[in-house]
């Protein structure tokens, strides 16, 4: 389903999309206040939930809930690329192959940047995270990539579980990504819980709690993120650089 907008209150409930070559969902430039919800989407050969906020129409309030994602190939489960105050909440997403995480919040492919508050919440991640084609780098369980321009919008995870990462539970790719929140996440079994690759900027942790840490906390050769871990947080204190 690739949805062309301008348009507003659009609602697909209670849909299957399997064994596609492309997106399963795809909200496009300047979708607004509309919702996706109770669907279930498997082997998808892009990304199974995307709202695309390509310039110059931003999606604005718009929503995923309550879907089943598994085996994205070749992207992300959900990805949310630009666009003013839209979410996803209480979404399961396993098994991402290549190129891709669970869940992605970016400025890339000529959107309009991230504004207002992307909200993630009560979501759970398990086996996500792939390798990328083009060099040793490695997308994360949850994946942010300031790759067109910074990421300075509020972002907030909140009540996620990251499960069995394949790489880092999360990764931070590009130029600036500030105002990013993450409260009551849990994180287990994973080699890194954050992995850094050309970033500067930072992050506001509480009540995010790591076990089985395979190689450290933080994967970084850049002091120029800095993870701020407040009250509740434990278990990913070390910082490595070096060989992955």
């Amino acid at each position: 389903m690739w949805l062309d907008g301008p348009f507003d209150s659009l609602h697909v409930v209670s849909t299957t999309i399997r064994n596609v070559y492309a997106d399963g969902i795809n909200l496009h430039r300047g979708v607004t206040n509309s919702v996706v919800e109770q669907s279930i989407f498997r082997n998808l050969g892009d990304d199974a939930l995307a709202m695309w906020s390509e310039t110059p129409h931003a999606d604005v309030n718009n929503t995923f809930r309550f879907n089943t994602i598994q085996v994205p190939v070749l992207a992300n489960g959900i990805a949310i690329y630009g666009g003013t105050d839209n979410s996803a909440t209480d979404n399961y997403v396993a098994d991402s192959v290549c190129e891709g995480g669970g869940l992605q919040a970016s400025n890339r492919f000529q959107s309009v940047a991230l504004a207002g508050n992307t909200h993630f919440a009560r979501n759970t991640v398990q086996r996500c995270g792939a390798p990328n084609r083009y060099g040793f780098d490695h997308n994360g369980a949850v994946w942010f990539w300031a790759e067109q321009a910074e990421m300075n919008g509020k972002v907030t995870f909140e009540d996620i579980d990251i499960l069995n990462s394949s790489f880092a539970a999360m990764t931070f790719w590009g130029g600036s990504i500030t105002d990013m929140h993450f409260d009551k996440i849990k994180i287990d079994t994973t080699p890194y819980v954050a992995e850094v690759r050309g970033v500067n900027g930072q992050a506001f942790f509480t009540n995010t709690v790591a076990t089985n840490v395979e190689k450290a906390g933080i994967y970084s050769c850049n002091p120029g993120m800095v993870f701020n871990q407040g009250a509740g947080c434990s278990g990913w204190n070390s910082t490595k650089c070096g060989t992955f």
